[in-house]
């Protein structure tokens, strides 16, 4: 098996969009780990927007999870 031409394989991973939701899905959940081990005490402000901000982190998560699943 070879490897496209180092051109070739730039220009397919430019426009690759399942590796970007791949990479955007990899960071939500990242995030998404790090709200869950310290939640409620680092995030400041009243607990609705604190759960606002770990609902839409989530959210963001669970979505780039399905559109990267989508994509391939």
């Amino acid at each position: 098996m070879q490897l496209l031409p180092k051109p070739e394989r730039r220009r397919v991973l430019k426009k690759s969009q399942s590796l970007r939701w791949i990479v955007a899905g990899f960071v939500f959940t990242v995030m998404e780990q790090v709200a869950g081990a310290v939640g409620y005490e680092l995030i400041p402000g009243p607990k609705w927007q604190t759960s606002l901000i770990l609902g839409v982190i989530f959210a963001g998560a669970f979505v780039a999870r399905l559109l990267a699943a989508k994509e391939d």
